[in-house]
């Protein structure tokens, strides 16, 4: 789980469970009959007496469950407050983890002992199940002696006559439905007789929940009853405890209305309410703050209408109290929310039939409408608010216009009325349009009035908040204006978008303005960039309004002639004026930015901003990371492998970076197809698993030089069980995401002929899966070693870490304010620099998939490349977002991050090395001359020291090197050149004897200078008096090297008077005469073709003859 969806995770908790108490106080006292419950009062937590709590599951059993708000579309396991707007019930579903249980404790207070008394409700289904072969119940019972809802000790009697059975019992799919529809409820009760429930004791009731299979339904109790014959005279009243009137805009009157009863009247019942509340006996009378309820009309349920028309904002509250001579003085609490229509946050917006504060949905098209979410904008403890949310996404994409209206707004005495509201959109598809009216009745179809477009906001995958603010009405200036947010969607897109913080104010003047956010391409110093616009009008300002641009930027009226300022008459200014702006830097900067700000006396206000960049790409070492997800796999990713290939493509060619990391590679050949096509190299190295890490390239910028997989050496000892490592979290083999090791390549860049060598390490971390604890202490592991081998090995020189760390590096992503498992580079700052610290701490993210939103790919460097690093460069390029529609979905849910650097000219050694690494000579050869080659030439001259290995079986007698001293020669290589040589001269003498093999290492090299690769020469010496015909091999004619082989790089050394181009014909024998290889060709064909063979060969002891025309040679092979 994601740092961030972790946060959000506790929100959408904190915002979904009402905040009552979870369990009830103390029992409900039973005097008078009946007792009722409608369970509209769960806003404040539990009726007094009931309570809710996990019965069974996988979670803490026992635990208590607050009632979550829900229109019946939850799908975990929880105790639910189920409903649309204040008419609530309570409800249950089941999950693996949690089966609840709900009910309550009542004690018999009446004086008596009761024998029988009857319990109704109406039991509603909310959600359907997704299977029609199981059928669900709810499963009631009752206990004379339990102590707890979940007393296992007590008798529980079970009956199902309270049962909440499954309606919906054909259903396929799991679904939210409305529970208050006739068809979706039933009427239950039971006739409990034959108990004997004693004055002072407790009878517990429960409805308890079982997970069944597929999807669970959601059941519900509501208007719940218990009656029975008490035989006491006292006289009692029974109402509600509270009254919820719901919603209402400030001055408009709200009704509801309540039922209650009364026995053993004396005297008539008063009703007083408390001010602003009003009360009438019925609907349509006289409502005043008292009325009276005789003996006769209580005989029967009375009902109790109650109005209110509050004066101020928020939350009104006022008691109804219940008075008759002899009786217990009754408190009904009402409860009403008053709205401002001129300012709307929907932070009460629950339900999803009726918006808060008065708002209206109205579809035209489509089943998806706008409805209340927990993802609104944060508040100022940061957590989210809610908001409003419409989406034509449903299992695809759908048809929709919907519309949000809001309540009618009285501008009439407004100076100049403008709206201002933040809006969010995420996925590509139709624009919100911002429509306004004045004729609108405030019902029904929108199309039955005239309505105005003010402005459509494009649609983009940004899903970051926006303001749009000051939005003028001085034109629709009525008593009855309404501003609605219309919504459509096509079965080819589907676009999110969520509103909040909407607000209509009078102004004396106002400035509205198009988006000002302008990101220009790269433009070089001293020239400018193309154009872009924006709008804006100035309204109700005295005095002339002037626009000036930030510095490297120009403004313009006609989009040809520019200036750093414009000025507008106030006439001109309060009509819709259309800007040009355009980049214009004087200097070489990584970026330039700034505010757009328009003067107007002394009235100063700055809008948008405008960024530009005149360091050139082309001057500058630009480094991605980027996890393409699953790239070329099949089954996994992108479900469309083509259009994902294609998005890739654009991404790379977007980027325009020079060396490129990549992680999910899952086809080496669909990443060379993709190299080959945007102009890249790619290398890689296989690391285990399917999903591969390399690099693409610009083979014109950088060279490689190396490239290793860090740690291969430690994990294949892990392997193979020679060694082990202390205290992993878990078994050894799993170490760096079981052997995903990472990946380091030694690159030299080459900007402008500035040359600097840098090592640059992907990395493709553990994820986080089922034990994400577990997960983090693996990461943690391994970035330890990992930063040990750094130091040990590559202490000092240029290197980038990067990659996909699935960890965060300001918190981890796992755990509360939990250190991230990469903190040991996080916080080594005398050796790396986060780069992308300060995006993680300003709630930036890279990776989002579903709920899930996490920053897990960065970027650190050494503090060797400090001073290179462009500051500031760091970035996520969220711009791909808009550039290439539904990105996450089609191209890969991870956004690259880019960091730049200029290129330091560095001077690096020159690797020096033989120009070939063998020869044979005859005895009779004489001089001849030995080659070396430098790889680059050096301003300099160099010297370079060469000596002969020990173990030579010729010896000084055998040979002379011109200049050596003790058997050492130096070597002068002089400025600029890129060879050299050093003679050497063959003794030749009498003897018949064997060849004599002498190997030159080049053992030093002055500082200029490096030693390459190629660092040994190996000269064969033969004996001149060869006779014509089959040559012994252990004569030194003829050998092979090295006899005992393994596997290839053989070589053949036959004398040097056997022309390498000359054709030979070979055969390679067994002991047992068997012929195992004929090869007719050069002596390179035939060395290859041994290379080729001797891998399939058993171990054994060879023979291998030559024939060379006249001349036959022959010697052994032991194949190991």
């Amino acid at each position: 789980m994601s740092k961030h969806l972790q946060k959000l995770c506790a929100l959408v908790l904190v915002c979904c469970a009402w905040l009552g108490s979870s369990t009830a106080f103390g029992q409900v006292n039973l005097q008078q009959s009946p007792y009722t419950e409608n369970f509209d009062a769960l806003s404040s937590g539990y009726p007094t007496g009931w309570s809710g709590l996990r019965l069974a599951g996988s979670g803490t059993i026992g635990q208590a469950l607050a009632p979550t708000v829900s229109d019946g579309s939850a799908t975990s396991g929880a105790v639910y407050s189920v409903g649309l707007d204040t008419d609530r019930a309570l409800g249950t579903l089941a999950s693996g983890s949690t089966m609840p249980a709900f009910g309550a404790a009542f004690t018999n207070n009446t004086g008596n002992t009761l024998n029988q008394i009857k319990i109704s409700a109406m039991m509603e289904q909310w959600k359907s199940g997704s299977r029609d072969d199981h059928h669900e119940v709810v499963k009631f019972a009752y206990s004379l002696n339990a102590t707890s809802l979940d007393d296992a000790n007590a008798t529980w009697i079970e009956k199902t006559e309270l049962d909440l059975v499954e309606i919906l019992t054909t259903t396929k799919v799991a679904a939210a439905v409305n529970g208050n529809d006739a068809a979706n409820r039933t009427a239950i009760s039971l006739d409990l007789g034959g108990i004997s429930w004693a004055e002072g004791t407790t009878l517990w009731i429960r409805w308890a929940d079982a997970d069944n299979v597929g999807s669970d339904g959601m059941y519900a109790v509501d208007d719940f009853k218990i009656e029975f014959e008490s035989g006491s005279t006292t006289p009692a009243i029974f109402a509600p405890s509270s009254l919820n009137l719901g919603e209402t805009i400030i001055e408009k009157a709200q009704t509801g209305s309540y039922t209650f009863t009364a026995t053993n009247l004396k005297a008539p019942v008063k009703v007083t309410a408390d001010a602003p509340f009003l009360v009438s006996k019925t609907a349509g009378g006289t409502y005043a703050a008292e009325i009276e309820f005789t003996a006769a009309e209580l005989a029967s349920e009375a009902t109790v209408y109650v109005k209110v028309s509050p004066s101020t904002f928020g939350v009104v509250n006022g008691n109804i109290t219940h008075t008759s001579t002899g009786a217990a003085t009754v408190t009904v609490a009402a409860t009403v929310i008053s709205h401002s229509p001129y300012a709307q946050d929907f932070n009460t917006c629950t339900g999803n039939a009726t918006i808060a504060g008065g708002w209206m949905q109205y579809s035209v098209t489509g089943d998806q409408t706008w409805a209340c979410t927990t993802f609104g904008t944060p508040g100022t403890d940061g957590k989210m608010t809610n908001a409003v949310q419409m989406s034509g996404f449903a299992s695809g994409n759908q048809e929709n216009e919907d519309w949000l209206i809001s309540p009618a707004l009285d501008l009439a005495g407004f100076d100049i009325p403008v709206v201002s509201f933040n809006y969010r959109t995420k996925f590509a598809g139709d624009g919100l349009k911002v429509m306004v009216s004045t004729n609108y009745s405030g019902t029904g179809a929108p199309s039955a009035a005239t309505w105005t477009e003010l402005v459509s906001l494009p649609a983009d995958e940004a899903d970051e908040w926006k303001l749009l603010e000051n939005l003028g009405l001085l034109d629709y200036k009525s008593a009855n204006t309404y501003v609605a947010f219309v919504y459509t969607s096509t079965t080819e897109s589907a676009p999110r978008w969520t509103l909040d913080n909407f607000e209509v104010k009078g102004v004396a003047n106002y400035l509205s303005t198009s988006n000002i956010v302008m990101n220009f391409p790269e433009t070089a110093a001293g020239s400018t960039s193309d154009a872009m616009k924006f709008t804006f009008s100035a309204v109700g300002f005295d005095e002339n309004v002037v626009l000036s641009a930030p510095a490297n930027f120009e403004l313009s009226k006609d989009g040809t002639t520019y200036a750093a300022t414009l000025t507008y008459t106030a006439a001109e200014a309060a009509a819709n004026n259309e800007v040009f702006v355009r980049f214009a830097p004087s200097a070489t900067a990584h970026l330039y930015t700034g505010a757009v700000t328009f003067t107007s006396g002394e009235t100063v206000i700055t809008r948008g901003m405008l960024s530009g960049s005149s360091l050139l790409k082309s001057n500058t070492l630009d480094v991605v990371t980027w996890n393409m997800k699953w790239f070329g796999a099949t089954g996994q990713g992108p479900s469309n492998e083509e259009l994902q290939f294609e998005n890739a493509k654009k991404v790379i060619e977007h980027l325009n970076a020079d060396i490129i990391g990549v992680q999910e590679v899952a086809d080496d050949a669909k990443i060379a197809e993709l190299a080959a096509a945007t102009g890249y190299t790619y290398i890689t190295k296989p690391v285990t698993g399917q999903q591969q890490i390399g690099f693409l390239y610009k083979a014109d910028v950088v060279t490689v030089r190396k490239d290793k997989v860090l740690l291969s050496k430690l994990f294949n000892d892990i392997k193979a069980g020679t060694t082990n490592l202390t205290d992993y979290p878990t078994g050894d083999e799993l170490f760096w995401a079981s052997g995903r090791l990472p990946y380091m390549v030694e690159f030299e860049a080459n900007i402008d002929g500035a040359k600097q060598r840098i090592h640059v390490i992907n990395l493709h971390a553990k994820a986080n899966g089922d034990n994400s604890d577990l997960d983090y202490q693996r990461r943690q592991y391994d970035a330890k070693v990992l930063s040990d081998s750094l130091a040990a090995q590559y202490g000092n020189v240029n290197l980038i870490l990067l990659g996909d760390f699935n960890d965060d590096v300001d918190v981890s992503v796992v755990g509360t304010n939990q250190k991230s498992s990469f903190d040991v580079f996080v916080a080594d700052e005398a050796n790396y620099s986060t780069l992308t610290l300060d995006l993680s701490k300003a709630d930036k993210v890279t990776y989002e998939s579903g709920s899930l939103r996490s920053f897990l790919d960065h970027i650190f460097i050494s503090n060797e490349l400090t001073d290179e690093y462009v500051a500031s460069s760091i970035a996520i390029e969220e711009q791909l977002l808009n550039l290439i529609p539904n990105f996450r979905s089609t191209t890969s849910d991870h956004l690259p991050v880019s960091a730049r650097f200029t290129v330091t000219n560095t001077t690096y050694p020159v690797a020096v090395a033989f120009s070939q690494a063998s020869v044979s000579k005859t005895e009779d050869a004489g001089t001849f001359t030995v080659s070396l080659t430098v790889a680059e030439a050096v301003a300099t001259a160099q010297t370079v020291t060469i000596a002969p290995k020990a173990g030579a079986t010729a010896s000084a007698a055998d040979y002379t090197i011109a200049g050596a001293e003790n058997g050492t020669v130096t070597v002068t290589i002089p400025a600029n050149a890129t060879t050299a040589s050093f003679d050497v001269t063959i003794v030749d003498d009498t003897e018949t004897e064997e060849a004599e093999l002498v190997v030159f290492e080049i053992t030093g090299a002055s500082n200029g200078l490096e030693i390459g690769t190629a660092k040994t020469f190996t000269l064969t010496i033969e004996a001149n008096d060869a006779p014509t015909g089959i040559a012994d091999g252990t004569k030194g004619q003829f050998s092979i090297y090295p006899t005992i082989v393994n596997g290839g790089n053989i070589k053949l050394q036959l004398p040097e008077r056997v022309a390498q181009t000359a054709k030979v014909n070979m055969v390679v024998y067994s002991t047992e005469g068997r012929n195992v290889l004929s090869v007719n060709g050069t002596q390179a064909a035939a060395q290859n073709a041994l290379n080729s063979k001797v891998a399939t060969l058993p171990a054994g002891i060879y023979m291998v003859l030559i024939e060379t025309g006249k001349e036959y040679f022959q010697t052994k092979m032991v194949r190991h």
